[in-house]
């Protein structure tokens, strides 16, 4: 999560569906991009189920791809990933 850029303060909340544009247009496009064509809805699918998780759920899953990601982690992705500002 540390890729992600501060949301505005209270004073500010006006921005915050600017500055969540500028996030997707940004590094998520880049990312999604990176997908083949058919895994589209799959990333589509997993959004949209993250979405309707409450907190702990979310905490949870987060926990879980922290786990597998030490022993499933393609190299080559990753370091792609690091790229991806």
């Amino acid at each position: 999560m540390e890729t992600l850029p501060k949301l505005p303060k209270d004073n500010r909340r006006i921005m915050i569906d600017a500055e969540k544009k500028a996030y997707i247009s940004a590094r998520t496009t880049k990312i999604l991009k990176k997908f083949d064509y058919t895994e589209l809805p799959i990333i589509d699918q997993l959004i949209a189920d993250l979405y309707v998780l409450d907190d702990t759920a979310r905490k949870d899953l987060f926990d879980y791809i922290k786990m597998m990601k030490k022993n499933h982690t393609n190299e080559g992705r990753a370091k792609e990933l690091k790229g991806i500002k």
